[in-house]
Protein backbone atom coordinates (compact mmCIF):
# COMPACT_ATOMS: atom_id res chain seq x y z
CA UNK A 1 0.00 0.00 0.00
CA UNK A 2 1.09 3.59 -0.73
CA UNK A 3 0.53 6.09 2.13
CA UNK A 4 -0.04 9.71 1.03
CA UNK A 5 -1.42 12.85 2.66
CA UNK A 6 -4.19 14.71 0.83
CA UNK A 7 -2.94 18.29 0.25
CA UNK A 8 -6.54 19.52 0.39
CA UNK A 9 -7.87 18.07 3.65
CA UNK A 10 -4.73 16.61 5.26
CA UNK A 11 -6.13 13.11 5.61
CA UNK A 12 -3.78 10.14 5.34
CA UNK A 13 -4.78 7.84 2.49
CA UNK A 14 -3.73 4.25 1.84
CA UNK A 15 -3.77 3.50 -1.89
CA UNK A 16 -3.04 0.08 -3.49
CA UNK A 17 0.29 -0.12 -5.34
CA UNK A 18 -1.53 -0.81 -8.60
CA UNK A 19 -2.76 2.81 -8.69
CA UNK A 20 0.78 4.34 -8.62
CA UNK A 21 1.15 7.23 -11.08
CA UNK A 22 -2.62 7.68 -11.47
CA UNK A 23 -5.09 10.25 -10.15
CA UNK A 24 -7.98 9.53 -7.86
CA UNK A 25 -10.48 11.39 -5.72
CA UNK A 26 -10.04 11.77 -1.98
CA UNK A 27 -13.01 11.54 0.36
CA UNK A 28 -13.07 15.33 0.34
CA UNK A 29 -13.85 15.23 -3.40
CA UNK A 30 -10.52 16.63 -4.67
CA UNK A 31 -8.18 14.92 -7.13
CA UNK A 32 -4.96 13.50 -5.70
CA UNK A 33 -1.98 12.18 -7.65
CA UNK A 34 -0.68 8.83 -6.38
CA UNK A 35 3.14 8.96 -6.49
CA UNK A 36 5.28 6.14 -7.81
CA UNK A 37 7.25 4.75 -4.84
CA UNK A 38 11.00 4.48 -5.18
CA UNK A 39 12.45 0.95 -5.28
CA UNK A 40 13.68 -0.38 -1.96
CA UNK A 41 17.46 -0.46 -1.57
CA UNK A 42 19.17 -3.81 -1.73
CA UNK A 43 20.54 -4.68 1.71
CA UNK A 44 23.66 -6.84 1.55
CA UNK A 45 23.60 -10.06 3.55
CA UNK A 46 25.97 -9.94 6.52
CA UNK A 47 27.16 -13.01 8.40
CA UNK A 48 27.01 -11.61 11.95
CA UNK A 49 28.23 -14.84 13.55
CA UNK A 50 31.33 -14.88 11.34
CA UNK A 51 32.13 -11.27 12.25
CA UNK A 52 31.79 -11.95 15.99
CA UNK A 53 34.01 -15.04 15.73
CA UNK A 54 36.65 -13.05 13.78
CA UNK A 55 36.72 -10.37 16.47
CA UNK A 56 37.07 -12.98 19.23
CA UNK A 57 39.97 -14.64 17.39
CA UNK A 58 41.68 -11.26 16.94
CA UNK A 59 41.29 -10.52 20.67
CA UNK A 60 42.83 -13.89 21.57
CA UNK A 61 45.82 -13.25 19.27
CA UNK A 62 46.30 -9.77 20.71
CA UNK A 63 46.22 -11.15 24.25
CA UNK A 64 48.79 -13.86 23.40
CA UNK A 65 51.17 -11.40 21.73
CA UNK A 66 50.88 -8.75 24.43
CA UNK A 67 54.24 -8.18 26.15
CA UNK A 68 54.59 -8.49 29.91
CA UNK A 69 55.37 -5.23 31.80
CA UNK A 70 59.02 -4.63 32.70
CA UNK A 71 60.10 -5.27 36.35
CA UNK A 72 60.12 -2.28 38.63
CA UNK A 73 63.86 -2.50 39.21
CA UNK A 74 64.74 -2.68 35.51
CA UNK A 75 66.53 0.23 33.89
CA UNK A 76 64.54 2.56 31.73
CA UNK A 77 65.91 3.90 28.47
CA UNK A 78 65.11 7.33 27.04
CA UNK A 79 61.72 7.31 25.34
CA UNK A 80 60.32 4.42 27.46
CA UNK A 81 58.26 6.73 29.64
CA UNK A 82 60.60 7.51 32.56
CA UNK A 83 60.58 11.18 33.52
CA UNK A 84 63.77 12.86 32.34
CA UNK A 85 65.32 15.77 34.19
CA UNK A 86 65.26 19.13 32.41
CA UNK A 87 68.36 20.15 30.47
CA UNK A 88 69.84 23.43 31.72
CA UNK A 89 71.40 24.10 28.33
CA UNK A 90 68.05 23.77 26.54
CA UNK A 91 66.36 25.95 29.16
CA UNK A 92 68.97 28.62 28.58
CA UNK A 93 68.40 28.61 24.83
CA UNK A 94 64.64 28.90 25.41
CA UNK A 95 65.09 31.95 27.63
CA UNK A 96 67.46 33.53 25.09
CA UNK A 97 64.94 33.13 22.27
CA UNK A 98 62.17 34.65 24.40
CA UNK A 99 64.33 37.70 25.21
CA UNK A 100 65.37 38.19 21.58
CA UNK A 101 61.74 37.92 20.47
CA UNK A 102 60.60 40.53 22.95
CA UNK A 103 63.39 42.91 21.83
CA UNK A 104 62.46 42.39 18.16
CA UNK A 105 58.78 43.16 18.81
CA UNK A 106 59.71 46.31 20.67
CA UNK A 107 61.99 47.50 17.82
CA UNK A 108 59.60 46.69 14.90
CA UNK A 109 55.95 46.33 16.00
CA UNK A 110 54.87 45.59 12.38
CA UNK A 111 56.59 42.20 12.58
CA UNK A 112 55.06 41.36 15.91
CA UNK A 113 53.81 37.78 16.07
CA UNK A 114 50.23 37.25 17.24
CA UNK A 115 48.98 33.92 18.47
CA UNK A 116 45.68 33.03 16.78
CA UNK A 117 43.21 31.60 19.25
CA UNK A 118 40.80 28.92 17.97
CA UNK A 119 37.22 30.20 17.71
CA UNK A 120 35.07 29.44 20.70
CA UNK A 121 31.90 27.56 19.90
CA UNK A 122 28.97 29.21 21.62
CA UNK A 123 25.24 29.05 21.26
CA UNK A 124 25.29 32.33 19.33
CA UNK A 125 27.62 31.27 16.53
CA UNK A 126 26.47 27.71 15.91
CA UNK A 127 24.59 28.87 12.79
CA UNK A 128 27.87 29.87 11.16
CA UNK A 129 28.89 26.22 11.02
CA UNK A 130 26.09 25.51 8.56
CA UNK A 131 27.32 25.73 4.93
CA UNK A 132 26.01 28.77 3.10
CA UNK A 133 24.52 26.54 0.40
CA UNK A 134 21.95 25.26 2.92
CA UNK A 135 20.68 28.74 3.76
CA UNK A 136 18.36 30.75 1.48
CA UNK A 137 20.24 33.32 -0.55
CA UNK A 138 19.58 36.97 0.23
CA UNK A 139 17.49 38.74 -2.39
CA UNK A 140 15.41 41.88 -2.51
CA UNK A 141 11.71 41.94 -1.67
CA UNK A 142 10.92 42.33 -5.36
CA UNK A 143 12.95 39.24 -6.27
CA UNK A 144 11.09 37.17 -3.66
CA UNK A 145 7.60 38.63 -4.12
CA UNK A 146 4.53 36.43 -4.50
CA UNK A 147 0.76 36.79 -4.48
CA UNK A 148 -1.74 34.71 -2.55
CA UNK A 149 -4.55 32.90 -4.31
CA UNK A 150 -7.52 31.53 -2.42
CA UNK A 151 -8.02 31.30 1.31
CA UNK A 152 -5.80 29.72 3.93
CA UNK A 153 -7.01 26.15 4.44
CA UNK A 154 -7.08 24.70 7.93
CA UNK A 155 -6.10 21.03 7.95
CA UNK A 156 -5.27 20.84 11.66
CA UNK A 157 -5.16 17.62 13.62
CA UNK A 158 -5.99 17.01 17.25
CA UNK A 159 -2.42 17.69 18.32
CA UNK A 160 -1.24 20.45 15.99
CA UNK A 161 -2.44 23.44 14.02
CA UNK A 162 -1.64 22.94 10.32
CA UNK A 163 -2.39 25.38 7.51
CA UNK A 164 -2.07 25.29 3.70
CA UNK A 165 -1.74 28.31 1.41
CA UNK A 166 -1.51 28.58 -2.38
CA UNK A 167 0.56 31.36 -3.96
CA UNK A 168 1.49 32.49 -7.47
CA UNK A 169 5.13 33.26 -8.33
CA UNK A 170 6.12 35.35 -11.39
CA UNK A 171 8.14 33.58 -14.07
CA UNK A 172 11.82 34.22 -14.78
CA UNK A 173 13.42 33.52 -11.41
CA UNK A 174 16.48 31.39 -10.77
CA UNK A 175 16.41 28.32 -8.57
CA UNK A 176 18.02 30.30 -5.75
CA UNK A 177 15.47 33.10 -6.07
CA UNK A 178 12.53 30.68 -6.20
CA UNK A 179 13.88 28.87 -3.13
CA UNK A 180 14.18 32.17 -1.26
CA UNK A 181 10.64 33.12 -2.34
CA UNK A 182 9.10 29.92 -0.96
CA UNK A 183 11.18 30.18 2.21
CA UNK A 184 9.91 33.73 2.75
CA UNK A 185 6.27 32.78 2.10
CA UNK A 186 6.39 29.88 4.57
CA UNK A 187 8.02 31.93 7.33
CA UNK A 188 5.62 34.84 6.86
CA UNK A 189 2.60 32.51 7.03
CA UNK A 190 3.88 30.89 10.24
CA UNK A 191 4.56 34.30 11.80
CA UNK A 192 1.06 35.49 10.87
CA UNK A 193 -0.84 32.44 12.11
CA UNK A 194 1.46 30.93 14.77
CA UNK A 195 0.69 27.49 13.32
CA UNK A 196 2.78 24.48 14.26
CA UNK A 197 3.16 23.49 10.58
CA UNK A 198 2.49 25.44 7.38
CA UNK A 199 2.64 24.36 3.74
CA UNK A 200 2.93 26.79 0.82
CA UNK A 201 2.16 25.45 -2.66
CA UNK A 202 3.42 27.74 -5.45
CA UNK A 203 2.12 27.89 -9.02
CA UNK A 204 3.04 29.55 -12.27
CA UNK A 205 0.86 32.49 -13.38
CA UNK A 206 -0.77 30.43 -16.16
CA UNK A 207 -1.81 27.58 -13.86
CA UNK A 208 -4.77 27.20 -11.54
CA UNK A 209 -4.20 25.70 -8.07
CA UNK A 210 -4.55 21.94 -8.18
CA UNK A 211 -3.21 19.07 -6.15
CA UNK A 212 0.15 19.31 -7.96
CA UNK A 213 2.21 22.47 -7.44
CA UNK A 214 3.83 23.71 -10.67
CA UNK A 215 6.49 26.01 -9.19
CA UNK A 216 7.44 24.53 -5.85
CA UNK A 217 6.42 23.72 -2.30
CA UNK A 218 7.72 24.88 1.09
CA UNK A 219 6.99 23.31 4.47
CA UNK A 220 7.82 25.13 7.71
CA UNK A 221 7.41 22.56 10.48
CA UNK A 222 9.39 20.53 13.03
CA UNK A 223 12.33 18.97 11.16
CA UNK A 224 10.87 20.57 8.02
CA UNK A 225 8.46 17.61 7.80
CA UNK A 226 4.69 18.01 7.57
CA UNK A 227 4.05 14.74 9.39
CA UNK A 228 6.19 15.86 12.39
CA UNK A 229 3.79 18.70 13.31
CA UNK A 230 2.90 17.04 16.62
CA UNK A 231 6.52 16.77 17.76
CA UNK A 232 8.71 19.30 19.59
CA UNK A 233 11.61 19.06 17.11
CA UNK A 234 13.31 22.27 15.90
CA UNK A 235 11.40 24.24 13.26
CA UNK A 236 12.96 24.16 9.78
CA UNK A 237 11.96 25.05 6.23
CA UNK A 238 12.15 22.40 3.50
CA UNK A 239 11.72 23.46 -0.14
CA UNK A 240 10.91 21.31 -3.17
CA UNK A 241 11.05 22.87 -6.66
CA UNK A 242 9.21 21.70 -9.78
CA UNK A 243 11.16 21.73 -13.05
CA UNK A 244 7.99 22.79 -14.86
CA UNK A 245 8.62 26.33 -13.61
CA UNK A 246 11.95 26.47 -15.47
CA UNK A 247 10.73 24.81 -18.70
CA UNK A 248 10.81 27.10 -21.77
CA UNK A 249 7.34 28.26 -22.84
CA UNK A 250 5.70 26.49 -25.78
CA UNK A 251 3.68 28.06 -28.57
CA UNK A 252 0.04 27.56 -27.73
CA UNK A 253 -2.65 26.84 -30.27
CA UNK A 254 -5.35 29.46 -29.94
CA UNK A 255 -8.96 28.55 -29.39
CA UNK A 256 -10.82 28.67 -32.70
CA UNK A 257 -7.86 27.62 -34.86
CA UNK A 258 -8.42 24.81 -37.36
CA UNK A 259 -5.78 22.08 -37.44
CA UNK A 260 -5.40 18.72 -39.12
CA UNK A 261 -5.43 15.78 -36.73
CA UNK A 262 -2.49 13.41 -36.89
CA UNK A 263 -1.28 10.12 -35.42
CA UNK A 264 2.29 8.85 -35.22
CA UNK A 265 1.30 5.27 -36.11
CA UNK A 266 -1.44 6.19 -38.55
CA UNK A 267 -4.88 4.70 -38.36
CA UNK A 268 -8.04 6.26 -36.97
CA UNK A 269 -8.15 8.95 -34.28
CA UNK A 270 -10.66 8.39 -31.51
CA UNK A 271 -12.50 11.15 -29.67
CA UNK A 272 -13.50 10.62 -26.03
CA UNK A 273 -16.26 12.25 -23.98
CA UNK A 274 -14.02 13.75 -21.29
CA UNK A 275 -10.52 15.17 -20.77
CA UNK A 276 -9.61 12.46 -18.27
CA UNK A 277 -11.46 9.57 -19.97
CA UNK A 278 -9.98 7.69 -22.91
CA UNK A 279 -10.91 4.03 -22.44
CA UNK A 280 -12.82 2.16 -25.14
CA UNK A 281 -16.16 2.68 -23.41
CA UNK A 282 -15.50 6.45 -23.33
CA UNK A 283 -15.07 6.85 -27.12
CA UNK A 284 -17.78 8.73 -28.99
CA UNK A 285 -16.36 8.99 -32.54
CA UNK A 286 -13.51 7.86 -34.79
CA UNK A 287 -12.08 9.95 -37.65
CA UNK A 288 -9.21 9.38 -40.10
CA UNK A 289 -5.82 11.09 -39.96
CA UNK A 290 -5.86 14.52 -41.58
CA UNK A 291 -9.39 15.36 -40.47
CA UNK A 292 -9.94 19.10 -39.95
CA UNK A 293 -10.59 19.96 -36.31
CA UNK A 294 -11.49 23.25 -34.63
CA UNK A 295 -9.80 23.83 -31.23
CA UNK A 296 -12.41 24.37 -28.52
CA UNK A 297 -10.28 24.06 -25.36
CA UNK A 298 -6.79 23.09 -24.19
CA UNK A 299 -6.66 21.33 -20.83
CA UNK A 300 -3.32 21.05 -19.00
CA UNK A 301 -2.96 18.79 -15.96
CA UNK A 302 0.40 18.99 -14.13
CA UNK A 303 1.69 15.57 -13.12
CA UNK A 304 4.86 15.74 -11.04
CA UNK A 305 7.39 17.55 -13.27
CA UNK A 306 5.43 16.88 -16.49
CA UNK A 307 2.31 18.25 -18.12
CA UNK A 308 -0.51 16.07 -19.40
CA UNK A 309 -2.28 17.96 -22.22
CA UNK A 310 -5.62 17.14 -23.85
CA UNK A 311 -7.50 19.07 -26.55
CA UNK A 312 -11.23 19.48 -26.97
CA UNK A 313 -11.95 19.65 -30.70
CA UNK A 314 -14.96 19.79 -33.00
CA UNK A 315 -14.93 17.64 -36.13
CA UNK A 316 -17.37 16.49 -38.76
CA UNK A 317 -18.02 12.75 -38.68
CA UNK A 318 -20.57 11.01 -40.92
CA UNK A 319 -22.13 14.36 -41.80
CA UNK A 320 -22.60 15.46 -38.19
CA UNK A 321 -20.57 17.78 -35.93
CA UNK A 322 -18.97 15.94 -33.03
CA UNK A 323 -17.16 17.53 -30.09
CA UNK A 324 -14.72 15.38 -28.14
CA UNK A 325 -11.29 15.15 -26.56
CA UNK A 326 -8.05 13.98 -28.21
CA UNK A 327 -4.47 13.61 -27.02
CA UNK A 328 -1.84 16.31 -27.38
CA UNK A 329 0.01 14.31 -30.03
CA UNK A 330 -3.14 14.20 -32.17
CA UNK A 331 -3.03 18.01 -32.43
CA UNK A 332 0.61 18.96 -32.00
CA UNK A 333 2.21 15.78 -33.32
CA UNK A 334 5.44 14.28 -32.04
CA UNK A 335 7.33 17.52 -32.86
CA UNK A 336 4.97 19.57 -30.74
CA UNK A 337 3.84 21.74 -33.68
CA UNK A 338 0.35 21.74 -35.07
CA UNK A 339 -0.41 21.58 -38.79
CA UNK A 340 -2.73 24.50 -39.46
CA UNK A 341 -5.10 24.38 -42.35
Amino acid sequence: MIRIICPHCGKTLEIPDSFAGQQGKCKCGELVLVPIPAPLPVVPQVDVCAQIQARMDAADRDKANRKQPAPLDSEFKPGMGKTQKGCLGCFGLFVAFMVLGAIGNAINPQHRTTLVQPPQTTQNNLATTVPAARQPAKFSDQQTSYSRTGEIRDVSTGCAKRLVLCVVVPLGRTREQLTATLDRAARELEKETQAKAVMVAAYRPQDSPTDTYTAGKAVYAPNGQWEDACTSAPMRVSVDLNDLYFAPPKDKIAVGEVVQLKASLGGAIKLSKGPDRWFDEDMIASVPVGTDATIIERRVTPMSNLEFVRYCVRVTSNGSDVTGWVHQSNVEGESGKATNK
